[in-house]
Parts: C-alpha cells; structure tokens; sequence
C-alpha cells in the first residue's frame, strides 16, 4: 500500500492508505469517518478483500467456511453499507465489487464459491436499491489471473484450467483493472447491476465445441 501511494504522489496525484480489518464493524466504520472527515464524500468504492481456504466439502471445517464468508462477504457489505450512506447523501457514487468466475462453482472451493456468489447477488440488489440516488454497483468477476494467490495452486491444477481458457493463458492484474477503472468512470455511466467476465473466455468453454468437432473429424 505505501508503495502505491508514493507512486500516485510521484505522479502529482494525492493518496493516503489506510489499515483496517474488513471483518471488524467498527474497524470499518472507522475508516469510512476518516474519508467523511477528511473528504466529505466517496466518489469511488472497490471491494477486493478475499482470502481462500480450499478442501473437499466433505473435509471442510465449519470455522473454515465461515472465516472465508466473514472476509469475502461480510467484509463487502460492510464496506458497501457505509459507502451507500456517503453516496446516497451526495447524490452520485461507483461501487465495484470483485466476485469471481468460481462463483459458478468448482471442486474444492465451495465456501469460496459461496462467498463470489452471495457477492454477485448482493452487489446486484445494492444496484437496484441505489439506482434511484444516482449510485451505480457492478461486479468484475475475473477468471485465472497472474497474481500471488493464483502462483499458490496447485501445478496440476492451474495447468488444468490453463487447458479450459480459449485464449489459452492466464490474465494479467492490468487486463482486471482496466475493466474496475472504466465502471469507475463517467464512460461507464449508464451501466448498474452488470457482471463483467475478465477470464479469457473461460466460463464459455463448456459451449465450444471441440477442435476434433469443428475439423468434422
């Protein structure tokens, strides 16, 4: 975090990073009082705080499904309650919410994919209740991408979904960010309760057909 702020100030921009624990109601409250205080307003919210704890459902410890849920999920409507009450106030405001292409389920993620789900369907219902306050709420939902996290799989396990992805590599933390800065902005002002897939093409997989079929082989 301190890194990205000395890059913005070193590009003439001002930033401040500022610590808290997104499963901590107050914690978060606090930090939202630091942004009315100092800022007045919210223009911009992008939840991204989620942590993975993968086995087998029938392996999984009820403490395990529930620590994900707390970070991924609660940690999103908390921060999303508190920046609804700035925005709504002014009149105007962008949430992105960052579910995932797991979302739609996969082997030995289920409390992860529980958690992008429930993300997904909330982050739809805080658009159909902001819309009216001129506040927009979409969701990116990435694919495999190229991070520290991704790095911890499995070898045999990223090769597989290598394997499922139609453009036939894993994306890149710009390609996502891209996609976050243009539902933050202005262009993307008659956009609400949209999901955008950044994932290669992966969650189309199941509807292409085969090489040996297009070959007629």
């Amino acid at each position: 975090a301190d890194e990205t702020v000395a890059a913005i100030r070193d590009a003439g921009g001002f930033a401040r990073a500022h610590q808290a624990d997104v499963t901590d109601e107050a914690a978060v409250r606090s930090m939202f009082d630091m942004v009315r205080k100092e800022f007045g307003r919210l223009d911009v919210l992008i939840t991204c705080a989620a942590i993975t704890l993968d086995m087998p459902v029938a392996q999984m410890l009820i403490g395990d499904f529930e620590r994900v849920m707390r970070v991924n999920m609660n940690g999103t409507f908390l921060c999303c309650r508190e920046a609804a009450r700035l925005m709504v106030a002014a009149r105007r405001g962008a949430i992105i919410s960052l579910s995932s292409i797991t979302s739609q389920g996969g082997p030995g993620t289920a409390n992860y994919a529980a958690s992008k789900g429930a993300i997904t369907a909330f982050t739809r219902s805080v658009a159909a209740e902001l819309a009216p306050y001129g506040v927009r709420a979409n969701i990116v939902s990435p694919g495999l991408i190229d991070t520290g996290l991704s790095r911890e799989m499995r070898a045999d396990v990223r090769q597989s979904v290598l394997e499922h992805i139609p453009l036939d590599r894993a994306g890149h933390p710009e390609e996502v960010a891209r996609v976050v800065s243009f539902l933050a902005s202005d262009r993307a002002s008659y956009i609400t309760g949209a999901t955008v897939n950044v994932d290669g093409g992966l969650s189309l997989s199941l509807h292409i057909p085969q090489e040996r079929l297009l070959l007629g082989k």
